[in-house]
């Protein structure tokens, strides 16, 4: 696969829960990323999983609440979040895509904001 940004990586960041889910969790994505061509085409992801607690890592809590919204919206529950999702969505990008195995895939993402 073609690197969308040349010598950077990403590390994988997930909310901590309990530790037999996270090292479940943790596998599941050694496995995608060693055992599977898609999960092998990303050679720009580090592929250690880090868990975090989300009540002390402002960045975990800023994507819990992004998450939960989406969610919400989703589930039909529009009225109530409309704001916060129309503000998620003016944060979010969609402009890289990926090819794996002659498949076209977007990638989702919250753009760079200047403090």
């Amino acid at each position: 696969m073609r690197s969308i940004r040349p010598g950077e990586q990403a590390l994988l960041v997930f909310d901590e829960t309990q530790r037999e889910n996270d090292r479940r969790h943790s596998r599941e994505v050694s496995n995608y990323l060693y055992k599977t061509t898609a999960g092998q085409a990303w050679e720009e992801i580090i592929p250690s999983s880090f868990f975090v607690d989300s009540e002390t890592v402002p960045g975990i809590q800023a994507a819990d609440l992004a998450a939960y919204v989406i969610n919400q919206w989703h589930a039909g529950r529009r009225d109530e979040i409309a704001d916060l999702y129309e503000q998620i969505r003016e944060m979010t990008r969609n402009d890289l895509k990926i090819t794996v195995e002659d498949h076209e895939i977007p990638l989702y993402g919250i753009r760079l904001l200047k403090p």
